[in-house]
């Protein structure tokens, strides 16, 4: 029931089954209300989220931190606890 969706948009609407006004998702990115910033629908900080490759950690993180709603694998563990 939306546009065609952009790639995080679309990603993260089969994650959640919902919709970018649900999960916060437009265009690719989040928007920042506290600061008035647009943040990449991947990027987090380092601390949050680990992307390890052949030197041990990177320098910079990727995660869902920022969604407005669970995933399937939020709720998977979530029902495994």
């Amino acid at each position: 029931p939306y546009a065609w969706p952009s790639t995080g948009t679309g990603s993260a609407s089969l994650n959640t089954g919902t919709t970018a006004k649900d999960h916060g998702i437009v265009g690719d990115y989040w928007y920042d209300e506290i600061t008035g910033t647009k943040i990449g629908c991947d990027d987090d900080s380092p601390e949050r989220a680990a992307v390890f490759g052949n030197r041990g950690l990177q320098p910079y993180g990727k995660s869902p931190h920022y969604s407005m709603v669970d995933g399937i694998s939020d709720q998977l563990m979530i029902q495994k606890q």
